[in-house]
């Protein structure tokens, strides 16, 4: 994803938040754009954009700065980071297969429901924050082979898998094995590594639609009522899941999280 400002000028310091070096991850996905620091042209240089990732080798080659440098964009993540973490403690649990799976799925659409606008709408890039968050690692080398084949599709991989996990959620899906699973094959199936061979109908739709509302990368928004247009069982299912949230759980007036414009720093 394309962003504004390759490189910033010392009096844009308060737009940066610092962040030490030595806990940045390799392969971990980046929540904003990623900046150091030249002395020597008293700029800050982007290193990373989002969606983005830093090889073992490349944590090596920038070690020696000690500290690296988050554009304030990624303060914007926060509800969603700790939304993600509550939903995996929930699931996490070991006595969760005791739990009625209604009172489980009601639990679990209360925290995300209000990662949703009053609006009805939400950004693809948040939910990729919200699914990474949760589910497991893609794995160090899939990531880089995928990157490295074609940086859209990888992308897009991305954003549609994670669409697809977020959806399985609302639906009721909440073993967390599962989900890391439909993840993994939403995105191998994207990048073309592998298809998707489950028998489950409603997982199969479910890709589908995650995959036909998320067309690409340009997809910047999506909207809740667009399953109230559609006849599909999953779309069904979704709709009435969606207005319960809009009805029980969403904050009124709360506005969309958005990461385009000079707020959020990204442009497209």
């Amino acid at each position: 994803m394309d962003f504004y400002y390759k490189k910033l000028p010392l009096e844009l310091f308060n737009e940066l938040r610092p962040f030490p070096v030595s806990k940045v991850k390799p392969y971990q996905l980046l929540l904003a754009p990623v900046y150091v620091f030249l002395h020597k042209n008293s700029k800050f240089l982007a290193l990373k954009g989002p969606l983005d990732f830093f090889t073992e080798q490349e944590m090596e080659k920038y070690s020696t700065y000690e500290v690296m440098y988050f554009h304030r964009s990624i303060e914007l993540c926060t509800p969603f980071v700790i939304a993600s973490k509550s939903v995996k403690d929930i699931l996490s649990l070991e006595s969760v297969d005791m739990i009625p799976s209604y009172e489980l799925s009601d639990s679990v659409l209360r925290l995300i429901g209000p990662l949703w606008s009053s609006e009805n709408k939400i950004e693809p890039y948040f939910i990729n924050i919200f699914v990474d968050e949760l589910c497991a690692p893609l794995g160090n080398k899939k990531m880089e082979e995928a990157s490295l084949l074609d940086v859209d599709l990888f992308e897009c991989a991305l954003l549609q898998s994670s669409w697809a996990v977020f959806l399985a959620l609302h639906l009721g899906y909440c073993n967390l094995n599962f989900l890391n699973k439909l993840r993994l094959n939403t995105f191998d199936s994207v990048m073309g590594f592998e298809s998707y061979n489950g028998k489950n109908e409603e997982v199969e739709d479910l890709i589908s639609i995650a995959r036909s509302t998320l067309k690409s990368i340009e997809t910047k928004v999506l909207y809740g009522n667009y399953f109230d247009k559609k006849n599909e069982r999953v779309c069904k299912k979704m709709s009435s899941k969606i207005n319960r949230i809009q009805n029980e759980v969403c904050v009124t007036g709360l506005k969309s999280a958005t990461i385009f414009g000079k707020e959020g720093a990204f442009s497209g």
